[in-house]
């Protein structure tokens, strides 16, 4: 009898450890659950503000577009269950001190806060020693557009611009003009720059300088001029002092990879600089570039900062423009798109 006593202790003593171990690899197993849900809540909530604080421009339309963005992240980046419709909310501040989804004016908004609340999150063990059938999960991010000083972080352009004048800063060209990117091939008929470079002295030093059509200096391959117009891939340094080498290549295509840089900014209504600084953009309208002087044997002098127009024409005939900001060590406001916490 003792023994028997004995061995139905033991099989009790076996099932309460069965049962304890089962529960803590039960328990391991939804943590770990929720861990992972909280994760791409976090990970959707921080980049879906980063995108949306970028489309923010002072206008109304600016906050239908950040709207877009988390909808868009939420639609293709969320990998589990899918989101309810009011699992992601959108807020927009001036100051990070006052939140609104509604605000009344766009103007000086410069920062987003999305926010993601999910009240039913599966889980496979605990309901069997809880109340609770489902968990709860939170994450939020904050998105700013931060300043940043300094031209250059504009990016620099595969394309050489002839001065006018060897003397720096400007080099012979004044806030505003219109200079010639990439010229025109001189064998098809007259040669047509952009309006700063139309008196017949720089068109016959551009002619000089590479008959087959000044400005582009980097790879002309298809791939390599998207690369450098485009992500600013320098494939042939530049050096001071040194002559700069023309490679010619398609207008229409290097027409394209502008169009796209151009395009991606959030500022796509301005028309000239001196709007664009008024409600800048994210700076991918800006850019700088290599300025050569033609009496020098092409040689590099120096370098300014241009703006892009947001559709350049895009034939083989036609030259490739953009506006005389300054020099590129001109210091100026770009807001950038920076998480805040």
């Amino acid at each position: 009898m003792r023994r028997t006593r004995q061995t139905g202790f033991v099989l009790i003593v076996l099932a309460v450890s069965i049962l304890a171990l089962a529960g803590v690899a039960g328990l391991a197993i939804d943590v770990g659950h929720l861990y992972v849900v909280k994760e791409e809540a976090q990970t959707l909530a921080d980049l879906s503000s980063l995108a949306a604080v970028q489309e923010l421009d002072g206008s109304p339309g600016g906050l239908d577009r950040a709207r877009q963005r988390v909808r868009e992240y939420a639609a293709t980046r969320w990998k589990l269950r899918p989101l309810a419709s009011d699992a992601v909310r959108v807020e927009f501040s001036a100051s990070r001190r006052q939140w609104e989804e509604q605000p009344r004016t766009a103007d000086g908004l410069r920062f987003v806060r999305v926010s993601v609340a999910l009240d039913d999150v599966e889980l496979f063990f605990l309901p069997a020693v809880l109340p609770r059938r489902a968990g709860r999960v939170r994450a939020a991010a904050e998105a700013g557009q931060a300043p940043v000083s300094d031209a250059e972080r504009a990016g620099l352009l595969p394309f050489a611009i002839l001065a006018h004048d060897r003397s720096p800063p400007d080099f012979g060209y004044r806030a505003g003009d219109e200079v010639t990117l990439r010229w025109p091939p001189s064998g098809r008929g007259p040669v047509t720059p952009c309006a700063a470079d139309r008196q017949s002295r720089w068109v016959d030093a551009a002619v000089a300088a590479f008959p087959l059509g000044a400005g582009y200096i980097q790879d002309p391959a298809r791939e390599a001029m998207q690369e450098a117009i485009e992500d600013g891939r320098v494939f042939q340094p530049l050096r001071l002092g040194e002559p700069v080498r023309m490679t010619g290549g398609e207008i229409s295509l290097q027409a394209e990879s502008l169009a796209r840089r151009a395009r991606q900014d959030t500022n796509l209504r301005a028309r000239s600089w001196k709007e664009y600084s008024r409600s800048p953009g994210n700076g991918r309208r800006l850019g700088v570039v290599a300025v050569a002087d033609p009496a020098q044997q092409v040689r590099l002098v120096g370098f300014g900062l241009v703006f892009l127009p947001v559709d350049p024409p895009r034939d083989n005939s036609q030259p490739l423009c953009a506006e005389w900001i300054g020099p590129a060590g001109r210091s100026f406001l770009l807001p950038v798109a920076r998480l805040m916490q």
